[in-house]
């Protein structure tokens, strides 16, 4: 009865039609009698009474309330009924609507009857046959994939294998016949799209399995593998890109599931196909001008490459066959003459076939070594060229790309400011990719080609292909440990620094720099290399305020080693001479870098040699503090702000000119600067100012020359490094991160609109969550820490006044801290000081025995004790040492009482 009314529903004769509306409005006053004919209909008439189901709800207002009855009688049915009215509809949602409820389905579908499961297979399987030959809609490519979807689910379940696989040929060979090259183009693709997209995910299952070649499931399985095959083949051979693509997709897919070796055999032409079609698409986008380019042949371009180096970097011996001319096709697109747009399509491939050419070189290095291209110059060049060659030199092209600046004059006025996130830097792509290379290919077969592209470029006209062979040279230098490696790179280095462009020279300057470490130690490369930068330093010389500055921080770092006595004086004098020079003429940069720079000098000049030249410095020094004191305070054509960093140089740089200098030249000047430090008002700091935690720098280095007679001056700096070490630190959670510390999904650093500001830090707590915390604040902090431990353990007993305030402080500084104090040194340092404390306060009683049985001592002695234990585990040395000092106070106060 169910299926004679449900057919005389769809009936074309009108008058039978009409007999079974007129019925159906009989019983659509009873659902339940109602969803009882559907159900019997169903039954009888499988997928099409299903249908005509859902054509009723769609054209009869009582139909909707019958068919969720229905749908309370084939429990989990609604996430497919919903599904397939969409598709069905036209509707193009549906993926959405499917990950929203995907959850939903599993649970449904689990508790489904075993009848009922396979009612639905046998449905979804049948649906899709039948829809895809009809149907060209964009819900069609929906459609596939969601059937696919939940084929998964539905076949993944069934307790017999063979059964499970028994269900896919029907569907592939609707596919394959869908695929074929005599097949509409929309029957074609959307094909392709559900076997990329949807089903080919849910074979997986089946292909990984170990299945008994013999049995009744292996035959089936290798019936299911070729009719893959056959799917894929026919795509990756379509005349249309879109479904190029989706066979691209789908094929890596395959071959990622069938890994096993025995497997991929009947396979071996599908890489082989793939290789084909992609290197015919990129040979095409590079042969081709930009304004020719097809963009469905872009897109079809970036995604093939995408494609590839996921499959490349699963390293199948199946491609092995293919990688020669992958690795052809990706370094020749890599090498791309002219500069592009970096938000370009093209730039975007070029990019992409770098990372696959690098992915090639990881997988298998040996191939890459020994590969050859045809060379694209003209006799008398040779006629092939090493692909290693061809990468270096890609490399190298990549990094001359520099567009942040159209002219030098620009770069020179520019300010140092921080790069866009989203910014494109061709030159770090091109070096990390150039250390890719060396780390796989090993420098030793590397560096001949290097060298020899390196000559090449530096030798070029062209300013930014010299800027990129220099900035390449730091990325070789890295992999160098011998000194004759490096000398060779600073030889071909040095001509740049002060000829060619401005840019060129502050590469040539950077790269000397980078160098330092290992070149410190050859005498005769510092004797070409310090007067080289000193030469750099004056007006006269370099024009650029910033090159000159750069030159000063690169002398500083090549003194950061101790010097020879013979050596300061072949160019000693003149380097002082240049440094005083630039610490008055300016600008702040250059004055700030020149300060540093006679810090590193006087803290590397051997003993007693600083001597003769601290009469010279000394007052400029002093000049420096003084005036900038006072434009802090005073209206001047600068910001305040500007002068913070040099005042706190210009003083670290007098600290450690008394610890350079023999103690009865620096006495007058020592006690000078004293009295001007302990009465300057340094609560009036500004917030971002760090003025303070090099004024407590300075009293350490000072206290450290001068020991006991350091003394008359703790009841001046005492007060104020107890503040410091009580100074409340401010905490904030970046707002990309949430409460927890968490990231937050989709979140960047440009949000934090305090991001950019200079003085914020970040701290990687112990969870791995972070935080910001204000830069001059947590520096003060941890000054005043250093400088309590280091006056503590030097001046022992003379500290004891002001033992019980520091045990304060520190247990609130604990306190306060909670936030980041595990994630610094300042913990240790904390329990160090401690320890430091108790041997201080036990070296007092021995000085002074009247101590002993004082109630200041015995308060000293619990605040300590309470500190110690409230705070301190027992999960180091350090702690294990305090603790041993608290013991043995333990004895002494139950010797004398105290306890």
């Amino acid at each position: 009865m169910g299926y004679e009314f449900l057919q005389s529903l769809s009936s074309p004769n009108k008058e039978i039609r009409q007999r079974g509306e007129a019925y159906l409005q009989q019983i659509a006053q009873n659902p339940a009698s109602f969803c009882s004919t559907l159900f019997l209909g169903i039954e009888q008439s499988d997928a099409i009474a299903l249908e005509i189901v859902l054509e009723i709800e769609s054209e009869y207002p009582s139909a909707p309330n019958a068919f969720i009855n229905l749908q309370e009688i084939y429990a989990s049915h609604q996430m497919a009924f919903v599904i397939l009215r969409s598709s069905i509809n036209g509707r193009t949602s549906i993926n959405a609507e499917l990950e929203k409820r995907e959850e939903e389905l599993d649970d449904f579908f689990y508790e489904l009857e075993e009848e009922q499961q396979e009612f639905l297979k046998y449905y979804l399987l049948n649906y899709l046959s039948r829809k895809l030959p009809n149907t060209y809609l964009p819900a069609l490519k929906s459609c596939a994939c969601i059937v696919g979807e939940l084929a998964g689910h539905l076949f993944g379940s069934s307790d017999s294998l063979e059964d499970a696989l028994s269900t896919w040929p029907s569907l592939l060979s609707t596919l394959s016949s869908l695929a074929a090259p005599d097949s509409p183009h929309e029957s074609r693709q959307a094909s392709m799209y559900a076997f990329s997209n949807g089903i080919m995910e849910h074979l997986a299952y089946h292909f990984t399995m170990a299945i008994d070649p013999m049995s009744g499931a292996g035959r089936l399985q290798a019936e299911v593998m070729e009719g893959c095959r056959l799917i894929a083949m026919s795509g990756l051979q379509d005349t249309k890109l879109s479904v190029r693509t989706d066979a691209m997709k789908a094929t890596m897919l395959l071959l990622e599931f069938l890994h096993q070796e025995e497997t991929l055999a009947p396979f071996a032409s599908l890489p082989i196909a793939m290789t084909k079609t992609f290197v015919t698409c990129i040979s095409d986008t590079h042969q081709i001008s930009p304004p020719g380019l097809n963009p469905e042949l872009l897109t079809f371009a970036l995604e093939s490459v995408e494609v590839m180096i996921e499959l490349v970097s699963c390293n199948l011996t199946i491609m092995k066959p293919c990688l020669p001319d992958l690795a052809k096709v990706a370094v020749q697109a890599t090498h791309t003459p002219g500069s592009l747009d970096p938000d370009s399509d093209l730039d975007a491939i070029r990019r992409l076939c770098m990372e696959l050419a690098l992915t090639i070189i990881e997988v298998s290095p040996t191939l890459c070594r020994k590969l050859t291209l045809p060379s694209e110059y003209p006799p008398p060049s040779p006629p092939t060229v090493s692909f290693v060659e061809l990468m270096i030199f890609s490399c190298f092209q990549m990094m001359k790309e520099r567009i942040d600046f159209e002219s030098d004059e620009e770069w020179i006025k520019a300010e140092f400011k921080e790069q866009d996130p989203d910014h494109i830097d061709h030159c770090k792509l091109g070096t990390s990719s150039l250390v890719r290379c060396f780390d796989n290919l090993g420098m030793n077969s590397s560096w001949t080609i290097a060298t020899q592209v390196l000559e090449r470029c530096l030798k070029s006209e062209h300013l930014l292909e010299q800027d990129a062979a220099i900035s390449a040279m730091g990325a070789m230098s890295y992999y160098m440990d011998d000194i004759e490696s490096h000398q060779k790179l600073f030889h071909l280095v040095l001509p740049y620094i002060g000829g060619g462009s401005p840019r060129t020279c502050f590469k040539a300057i950077s790269f000397l720099a980078s160098s330092s470490d290992v070149l410190t130690y050859d005498l005769n490369s510092r004797r070409i290399i310090i007067p080289a930068l000193l030469n750099q330093t004056t007006k006269q010389t370099q024009p650029s305020a910033r090159i000159r500055a750069h030159a000063l921080e690169a002398v500083g770092q090549f003194l950061e080693n101790q010097l020879k006595p013979e050596e300061t004086g072949e160019w000693a004098d003149a380097a002082l001479g240049r440094f005083t020079t630039a610490c008055t003429e300016g600008p702040l940069i250059v004055m700030e870098n020149a300060i540093t720079a006679i810090g590193s000098f006087a803290a590397s000049s051997p003993a007693s040699s600083f001597n003769k030249y601290y009469s010279v410095i000394m007052p400029i020094l002093k000049n420096l503090l003084n005036s900038t004191s006072a434009a802090v305070s005073a209206d001047s054509s600068y910001k305040p702000s500007d002068f913070f960093v040099l005042r706190s140089k210009a003083l670290e740089t007098i600290s450690i000119l008394f610890t350079a200098t023999d103690v009865n030249l620096i006495a007058a000047d020592m006690t000078d600067i004293m009295t001007t430090t302990t009465h300057f008002d340094l609560d009036s700091l500004d917030a971002s100012d760090p003025f303070k935690t090099f004024v407590i720098k300075m009293w350490m280095r000072i206290s450290k020359v001068t020991g006991p007679a350091f003394v008359p001056y703790l009841p001046h700096i005492m007060p104020e490094i107890i503040k410091s070490l009580e100074v409340s630190v401010t905490c904030e959670v970046p707002s990309y991160y949430n409460d927890e510390g968490e990231e937050e999904e989709g979140g960047e650093e440009g949000e934090n609109e305090n991001w950019m500001n200079n003085n914020l830090s970040t701290i990687v707590k112990e969870d791995g969550s972070k935080i910001l915390v204000q830069t001059t604040q947590i520096e003060e902090q941890s000054a005043a820490l250093h400088a309590t431990l280091f006056l503590t353990s030097n001046l022992q007993h003379h500290i004891y006044p002001y033992a019980r305030r520091i045990c304060l402080a520190l247990d609130k500084l604990i306190t306060n801290s909670s936030e980041y104090l595990h994630a610094s040194e300042s913990l240790e340092y904390v329990i160090i000081t401690l320890t430091e404390l108790t041997r201080a306060v036990k070296r007092h009683e021995t000085f002074d025995a009247e101590a002993r049985t004082a109630e200041a001592t015995k308060q000293t002695i619990g605040v300590l004790l309470r500190v110690i234990c409230k705070n301190v585990g027992d999960d180091n040395l350090e702690v294990q040492e305090c603790c041993f000092q608290v013991k043995s106070y333990e004895e002494r106060s139950d010797e004398l009482g105290m306890r």
